[in-house]
């Protein structure tokens, strides 16, 4: 009986040193759907997300996980719905928000992607959005580049197709790619940078009923270096790279 008496004691201890608080975030219109974060050296945390009713929001929190602010993604002449899903550092003081738009001034809505630059205190720097011809569109990942660019990808929902896109520091476009694949379910998933810029990019796609995922690396103009399929009887999805 002491042994296990002991053991209970030590269990406990690790398990409340092991957190350091909990905060939850309340809204008295909406349900709040968190979907990324970023925790800034600092202690800060910065975590952004979406409400039931299609409201993209960015709310801040100090060390001790104190709420200190929460700004909405403002709605326009175009679209009164957002989302923001997901967050990633760029420099010790500004961060990327990726997200999509609804745009309702076409017969038939569609999403259109975004991705903005914020600064320590929320405020938006500059925003890139990207116009598909009217096909819902959704940024898949974001990654920062050594010499201060940006590579996105973003599929286009039901299209067998994605884009990466490469973005100067102010936003711009530098290039942008369409990868296709004459089978179901194709889409990259995530990307990520070598210290050449090359790119890594993984997804998957279906053929014939058997899911497979996939695998390439582009150099930094966009180019296809090589690519890999990886087929598995338990049917891969390759959601991230590491």
């Amino acid at each position: 009986m002491r042994k296990i008496i002991l053991g209970f004691f030590f269990f406990m201890v690790l398990k409340v040193t092991a957190q350091d608080y909990v905060y939850r975030n309340y809204s008295a219109l909406n349900e709040l759907i968190a979907k990324d974060s970023y925790h800034h050296e600092n202690g800060e945390l910065f975590v952004v997300g979406k409400t039931t009713q299609d409201q993209g929001f960015l709310s801040k929190y100090d060390a001790s996980g104190n709420l200190i602010s929460v700004q909405y993604a403002l709605a326009s002449a175009l679209s009164s719905f957002n989302q923001l899903s997901i967050i990633e550092k760029y420099s010790d003081t500004t961060f990327l928000i990726g997200g999509r738009k609804l745009i309702e001034l076409s017969a038939q809505a569609y999403w259109e992607s975004l991705v903005t630059l914020v600064d320590h205190n929320g405020n938006m720097l500059w925003t890139n959005t990207t116009n598909f011809g009217g096909v819902d569109s959704e940024i898949k990942d974001i990654t920062v580049l050594s010499n201060g660019n940006i590579a996105i990808v973003t599929s286009r929902v039901n299209q067998n197709q994605s884009i990466i896109e490469m973005l100067d520091p102010l936003g711009n476009s530098v290039w942008s790619n369409l990868f296709s694949m004459p089978v179901a379910g194709f889409e990259f998933n995530d990307l990520l940078s070598d210290d050449n810029q090359n790119l890594l990019v993984c997804g998957s796609f279906q053929d014939q009923g058997i899911s497979a995922g996939i695998v390439a690396k582009l150099d930094s103009n966009g180019t296809i270096l090589w690519s890999k399929k990886y087929e598995d009887p338990y049917q891969p999805n390759f959601i991230q790279l590491i």
